[in-house]
């Protein structure tokens, strides 16, 4: 899959893969730093959380408030801040959506950090786009990347 559907305030555009990194990164570069001791991010008991994945630097696992949808993830580094590797995020972004197919059984989004209550650490929140869920009208504020179960659809049809 080399292009995504990028949402921003319901106006719909393309985005390559090779423009997910820089995309999701530069919603969390403004953040002003934070301490590790203060990062929720950093101090997550992994012994109680459902890990999807845990290797190459990254964590894929559930996040901790579900907003009313059944699956909610997200990816995390683990290593504290908001600046790494390409390679890294990259791989990040890639095993988020592999992960994502596996567990989504509908369409779902990549959300960029615009409401995030996590600053400071480099995530991505993963969600389905139920109308029913609490965050809904959230998620539709904030700008997104679309997967959907057939690739990439036209525009139009979304």
């Amino acid at each position: 899959m080399n292009e995504f559907i990028l949402i921003d305030h319901k106006k719909k555009s393309i985005l390559k893969s090779s423009q997910l990194e820089e995309f999701f990164t530069s919603f969390q570069l403004p953040h002003h730093p934070i301490s590790e001791a203060s990062c929720p991010l950093c101090n997550l008991d992994l012994a109680n959380e459902r890990i999807h994945y845990n290797r190459k630097g990254i964590l894929i696992l559930d996040t901790k408030d579900k907003k009313g949808h059944k699956e909610r993830i997200m990816v995390i580094t683990k290593k504290h801040g908001v600046r790494h590797s390409g390679e890294l995020l990259n791989e990040a972004i890639i095993r988020l959506i592999s992960i994502g197919k596996k567990i989504f059984d509908t369409d779902f989004a990549l959300l960029s950090d615009k409401y995030s209550s996590a600053r400071y650490h480099w995530h991505i929140v993963s969600s389905d786009l139920d109308e029913g869920a609490k965050d809904y009208q959230q998620i539709m504020e904030t700008p997104l990347v679309l997967i959907t179960s057939e690739g990439v659809r036209p525009l139009e049809e979304l």
